[in-house]
């Protein structure tokens, strides 16, 4: 969950965007075309709609009135259609082959896309490579994790971005893989290799069990039921009792878990179906089938940060702030591949010990 929680990465002494500027921002990021301003009518509309949902939000980015025709049935049939899309994905997931080995290896590019501290818009990309070689969801670690990731990019986003930076002298950015930026910036191709560490539980961040609460039954993830009314049964047990150490309450934890759990943790294919059909049961998710490509957004309960998980040829889970400081990082993580592998990770370099330490880079 950490690696999507965005909201650290605000930097303080930027000024706050130009309105205008970062609603183009958010169409060149998320390859939407830029928000207008919606008739009085049509805002009535929506309003009417969210009423007599029962188990969809219309989304909320909507940007024409509703077709002619019944309203019954326009919302009747949007409901078939991202309910379809559901269950299409979580059929496809089901179907995939089981794997086995001894290394879970997950496969992620990541685009990170902020402001820097002059106001320019910056991109970076990175393919990060995760092996680890635990499944259990909570408790003192039980096994091993380590990482490679190679940074592809760092450059300003668009022309316009560009212009900006130039018109400054073109200053050095320091990419977020660069935690001690510098001397010496790091380049295009270059592999940063994080030793073997301890791999604590996924759900460990809940902190200590309160006495008396229900044990779960399921205690690794591998073993999670499919059923996504039993799988949302056992995550809530481990979250049942701990509400004031999490700050968040169980439907929003469930929301940012799930979408843990499918980027991070060793789970079966049926598992992974489960989690996209418990995922769209979450109140608050606005569902789309539009394209035969699932879309599940869910903003969080302060209104500070949107998160998205797309279904379609890949799946992608997407963050972006939606306060003030509009689009200060926009995050896209697209997993590439996961499963189980006998293949572990390369040796880390001479002297690396740990992720900060520029001996990790070759």
């Amino acid at each position: 969950m950490n690696e999507i929680k965005l909201i650290d990465a605000v930097m303080p002494d930027v000024p706050p965007p130009d309105p205008a500027r970062t609603a183009r921002v958010r169409a060149r990021v998320l390859g939407a075309p830029p928000p207008r301003r919606r008739p009085v009518y049509l805002i009535a509309a929506l309003a009417t709609a969210a009423v007599l949902a029962v188990s969809m939000i219309v989304p909320r980015l909507l940007a024409h009135p509703d077709p002619p025709g019944p309203p019954d049935l326009t919302r009747t049939l949007d409901r078939v259609a991202a309910l379809a899309a559901v269950e299409a994905a979580a059929e496809r997931a089901a179907q995939r082959e089981p794997t086995t080995g001894r290394y879970w290896r997950v496969v992620l590019e990541d685009v990170r896309i902020e402001r820097e501290q002059h106001g320019i818009m910056m991109k970076e990309l990175y393919v990060h490579t995760r092996w680890q070689d635990s499944d259990i969801l909570d408790g003192p670690p039980d096994g091993r994790q380590a990482q490679q990731t190679r940074f592809m990019e760092s450059a300003p986003l668009d022309p316009g971005d560009r212009k900006e930076w130039e018109n400054i002298g073109a200053p050095q950015f320091c990419p977020y893989l660069d935690q001690v930026c510098g001397p010496g910036p790091i380049k295009k191709g270059d592999v940063k290799t994080v030793p073997w560490g301890p791999a604590s539980g996924f759900l460990s961040g809940l902190g200590p069990r309160p006495s008396g609460a229900p044990e779960p039954r399921v205690t690794r993830s591998m073993d999670l039921p499919a059923d996504p009314e039993a799988l949302r049964a056992e995550l809530v047990m481990y979250w049942s009792g701990r509400g004031r150490h999490v700050l968040l309450d169980v439907d929003e934890w469930l929301w940012a878990t799930g979408l843990d759990l499918l980027q991070r943790a060793p789970i079966t294919p049926q598992v992974q179906g489960g989690l996209y059909r418990m995922l769209a049961g979450v109140p608050g998710v606005r569902i789309s089938g539009a394209g035969g490509v699932l879309t599940l957004s869910r903003t969080s309960r302060n209104d500070t940060l949107e998160e998205r998980l797309i279904v379609g040829p890949e799946v992608v889970i997407e963050s972006y702030l939606v306060t003030p400081m509009d689009h200060q990082l926009t995050r896209r993580l697209t997993i590439g591949s996961s499963g189980w592998t006998d293949q572990g990770p390369p040796p880390a370099p001479p002297g690396c010990t740990s992720f900060n330490d520029r001996d990790c880079f070759s």
